[in-house]
């Protein structure tokens, strides 16, 4: 990589600092081979070019921006009302609890923890059924007749089960589920990143052996393995990423420093919503989309260590263009679960806002100046991404959103700010929750408060005075009035008729039919219908609902895990390798996967299977039916003598510690097939030595004695199993 021009003496200094360490080793960094040097030339200067750069992202989040804000004052009440935070006032472009507005008193703030949350009840059980299983999805080579590109459709099947434990994908589908709840919209960015950290280092143990060889001085002489020069062997050069050097003084001056550690790279899936991402509103899909832009706020520290030629720059509390301000608010209030103007300074005073923004070609057409628009067609013929940080431009590349990107729609709708799955609930839940504070009143006031004259009776005596039998009171009664006047008792209050039933309809009734979240889903009462195939039906009505949002996750896992691999073969070195449970439950699988061996046109597609994936909880049903009929059920009874079907029987029991006859024995012979598939067979000594009798008999012996021992040989195995029989 070029060095940086047009830096100050500081920031020369944090370049030269930096440079010491591998990327990935002091932060996550981006694996990369796009970058796009900024230096000066007939085009324009870096000044101008960066302004160039900064003014077509102002220009993007200068689009549609009061569709943009009704959005976010939507999706940011949404997110208050899964966290529990319902009673909420508009203020500001955004929403304020009641009591954080000048002028309301503190006791309209405390009911901010009485709220019922059937909001997140109901969004968990429209998670649950979402995230039962994993999409399947199948890799094709897109010419069949390559043989390449079958290669690497077979393989990338392999890497993606690698790739789908690295990044714990269920949990990355239960994250697009919730977006789809509270945003409507799930955004899923694809990358491949270095950190050490995270991933561990290349090699580290051989590397730490050859450091303790070094010399402090420079007066030992070097291991064998080291060159003659004292330096040590090349450093690999990460893919991407210009390797930095060991040192100021260079090779063979100076004293040698310690050899940098090569972070490793895997891929990483994050989901986001809309708060941090914005699209363009009147497109329907993403290929639409001139420009993309992601956003959130990250610890000062980092981004300095990952731009350190901009480190003296980048400030705290910044966002890149005004626009910016109420979606960053928005952030911060929902990640830290509160009201953005509860944030201290301390809290705000370390955190920085990154918006990465990739724009098409077909928006570089914003910028006027001819030299200019033409730098920006050569260097970025893919598209532009540009990486912002306190309205300073620390990296820029030729980078194509669609290669990184996933927009996943959970409602069929116009444009891109669609209500969400929560939308109907949160009418529902507001009025819930002002049902429940009258009923709560009402049931406060049934202890019905006695009211007592102060001058005839001792109230603080009657008070500290626990009821008793064969107790006596003193009390001063008056000529003209009789004891029982000095007290009254408030009268009873009655909760209102239908009150109840209104609360009831709101709990269950209603919610669940505009939720889709009914009964059969969450294990509920499905009332008079309690029979299984009712209950099969039930939850099949409401799957079919919830149907729609998982059509859209299908394809939308399709088009990630394809990013995922093209990531893979694209910036990993060497081997994919790692160990993983077998479907059947017989053991673990080792893959290895050369990357040069994903590198080929493929696609990716869902499987047409349209069905929700079998839970656990259903498996376990279809058994134990099954079992019941083995009694009555010759074929029934059939099946569960096969020793592999007895293993499965025994998963899905619940009893781990069961022995079930058949099982043991075949998960036994599984792992001795595994055994015997990894190691070759065993030369037999009997058979060496039967050879070496024939021939020490020779050529003189009898034809008998050959002939004799010949046949002795021929009864002996040549090799022997590495596993001996039980």
């Amino acid at each position: 990589m070029d060095e940086p021009q047009n830096l100050s003496t500081d920031e020369q200094e944090n370049v030269e600092e930096a440079a010491q360490f591998a990327p990935g080793e002091l932060c996550p960094m981006d694996a990369t081979d796009e970058k796009i040097e900024i230096v000066d030339d007939q085009a324009g200067t870096v000044e101008e070019k960066e302004t160039c750069i900064k003014n077509l992202s102002n220009k993007s989040s200068q689009r549609d921006m009061t569709s943009r804000r009704i959005q976010i004052r939507d999706v940011w009440k949404n997110r208050l009302f899964w966290q529990g935070k319902h009673r909420i006032l508009p203020y500001r472009g955004g929403w304020i609890l009641p009591g954080q507005v000048p002028g309301m008193g503190a006791s309209d703030a405390s009911q901010d923890s009485q709220e019922t949350n059937i909001t997140l009840a109901h969004g968990q059980g429209i998670v649950s059924a979402l995230t039962s299983g994993l999409p399947s999805v199948r890799f094709e080579a897109q010419d069949q007749s390559n043989p390449a590109e079958v290669s690497a459709a077979e393989n990338a099947e392999k890497a993606r089960l690698l790739i789908e434990r690295n990044n714990d994908m269920i949990v990355r589908q239960g994250e697009v589920a919730r977006f789809g709840w509270t945003d409507e919209v799930a955004y899923v960015y694809v990358r491949s990143v270095y950190d050490g950290q995270r991933f561990g280092f290349e090699d580290d143990n051989a590397q730490q052996d050859e450091a303790s060889y070094l010399p402090e001085t420079g007066e030992q002489g070097p291991p064998p393995d080291v060159g003659a020069t004292g330096s040590l062997p090349e450093q690999p050069e990460i893919s991407g990423e210009v390797q930095p050097g060991l040192g100021e003084g260079g090779e063979g001056e100076g004293t040698p420093q310690t050899p940098q550690r090569q972070p490793r790279n895997e891929e990483v899936i994050e989901v986001w919503g809309a708060l941090e991402v914005k699209v363009s509103m009147q497109t329907n899909s993403q290929p639409e989309t001139p420009y993309l832009r992601f956003s959130r706020e990250k610890d000062l520290t980092l981004l300095k260590s990952a731009y350190p030629e901009k480190a003296d720059k980048l400030k705290p509390m910044q966002v890149g263009s005004a626009e910016s301000e109420i979606e960053r608010l928005s952030r911060i209030s929902v990640n830290m679960g509160i009201r953005p103007s509860s944030t201290t300074s301390d809290s705000m005073s370390n955190m920085a806002t990154e918006e990465r923004v990739w724009i098409r070609p077909g928006f570089f057409t914003e910028e006027k100046d001819d030299d200019l628009r033409q730098w920006l067609y050569q260097v970025a013929p893919h598209g532009l991404m540009a990486v912002i940080v306190s309205s300073e431009v620390c990296e820029a590349r030729n980078e194509s959103m669609d290669e990184h990107w996933t927009q996943i729609h959970m409602q069929y709708g116009d444009g891109n700010h669609r209500p969400a799955l929560c939308a109907p609930i949160i009418p529902l839940n507001e009025k819930l929750n002002d049902a429940m504070d009258e009923l709560h009143e009402c049931y406060m006031h049934l202890l019905q408060r006695v009211w007592v004259d102060s001058e005839s009776v001792d109230v603080a005596a009657m008070n500290e005075t626990k009821a008793a039998p064969k107790q006596y009171f003193k009390i001063k009664r008056k000529s003209d009035k009789p004891i029982a006047e000095n007290f009254y008792t408030e009268e009873q209050i009655n909760v209102p008729a239908g009150l109840i039933e209104y609360i009831d309809k709101l709990f269950a009734d209603w919610s669940q039919f505009l939720s889709s979240d009914f009964p059969a889903l969450f294990g509920g009462n499905t009332g008079s219908n309690d029979t299984s195939s009712g209950i099969a039906q039930q939850r099949n009505s409401a799957l079919g609902r919830v149907g729609l949002a998982w059509r859209a996750m299908r394809a939308g896992y399709a088009d990630i895990i394809s990013h995922a691999v093209q990531c893979a073969a694209k910036y990993r070195n060497g081997m994919m390798s790692g160990s993983l449970p077998r479907k059947d439950g017989s053991g673990m699988m080792q893959i290895a996967i050369d990357s040069n061996d994903l590198k080929g046109k493929t696609l990716c597609f869902p499987d047409t299977d349209e069905n929700f994936p079998v839970t656990w909880i259903e498996k376990q049903g279809i058994w134990t039916k099954l079992v019941e009929l083995a009694a009555t059920n010759p074929v029934a009874a059939a099946l569960l003598q096969s020793p592999q079907n007895m293993r499965i029987a025994k998963d899905y029991v619940g009893v781990p510690e069961l022995i079930i006859p058949g099982a043991q024995a075949d998960e036994k012979q599984r792992g001795q097939i595994m055994e015997l598939l990894q190691s070759p067979p065993q030369p037999n000594p009997e058979f060496a030595q039967a050879q070496q009798e024939i021939a020490t008999l020779g050529p003189q012996a009898p034809p008998e004695a050959q002939q004799m021992a010949q046949q002795a040989m021929a009864g002996i195995p040549q090799y022997l199993s590495t596993v001996p029989i039980d």
